[in-house]
């Protein structure tokens, strides 16, 4: 299991992006951190095979952005909600 940050720029502000949002929860267990920030713990899934099963309910114009976050070396400023889940779901790994 790894945990994959999900950050995206979209291009259309009209559209309905219920399909992407979707999709990203479907990908295992997701949480939506920042307004285009997500992070999602999946099993036997990489970087590439996120992209190209996000890029499939996207416009040509949005941007995408997927990096596994391994990294225990971090710090910001979020709702306590998004540092307990990452607690919780590290700790698992």
């Amino acid at each position: 299991m790894a945990i994959y940050l999900i950050t995206y720029d979209l291009s259309s502000e009209d559209k309905d992006y219920t399909s992407l949002y979707s999709a990203i929860e479907n990908l295992g267990n997701a949480k939506r951190i920042l307004k285009s920030v997500w992070l999602v713990k999946v099993k036997n899934l990489k970087a590439n095979d996120i992209s190209q099963s996000l890029r499939s309910v996207m416009d040509e114009r949005d941007l995408l952005y997927v990096v596994k976050n391994d990294d225990l070396d971090r710090q910001g400023w979020m709702h306590s909600s998004n540092w307990q889940w990452l607690k919780d779901n590290t700790t698992q790994l």
